[in-house]
């Protein structure tokens, strides 16, 4: 039996969207960083918190949907069938990137102070971030590894 590798393409996936995202940020001169942004509306909840902790939540909640993504993509059986090819993973990817949206939508319409950033061209990021994502996650989760039984 063998065993698609979730763990190694959600890692890769979420790394290479964070890398996309922090080099766009530095680019364009607006924040899209992710995980930094988490880490600001947790330390504006928690604001007696450490930096740090604040920081290390970010990375955390941040990674956390990057595994839970991967492992819809080894789930789903619509979607497991459906990536043997680019063209199918980009659109995995841009299907992810309206449900990054919609969920970002929503937590910074329920934060109490949520960061001031340009939202239109952070959602704009999140289908290309998404797609780098699903990409990178999909085309790793395909090589096949083996599983002692």
């Amino acid at each position: 039996m063998r065993k698609r590798n979730v763990i190694a393409g959600a890692i890769s996936g979420t790394a290479a969207m964070t890398l996309f995202s922090y080099f766009l940020s530095s680019k364009k001169d607006k924040d899209f960083r992710e995980p930094a942004l988490l880490g600001k509306m947790v330390k504006r909840i928690l604001p007696g918190s450490e930096e740090t902790v604040s920081e290390i939540a970010g990375w955390m909640m941040h990674g956390s949907m990057g595994l839970f993504f991967a492992w819809t993509y080894q789930r789903l059986p619509e979607i497991r069938k459906m990536y043997p090819d680019l063209p199918d993973e980009v659109f995995v990817g841009v299907a992810n990137g309206i449900v990054g949206i919609i969920l970002w939508k929503l937590v910074f319409s329920l934060h109490p102070n949520p960061p001031q950033i340009d939202f239109k061209r952070f959602y704009q990021h999140l289908i290309l971030a998404h797609i780098i994502f699903s990409t990178t996650t999909l085309s790793v989760m395909d090589e096949e590894i083996p599983v002692l039984e």
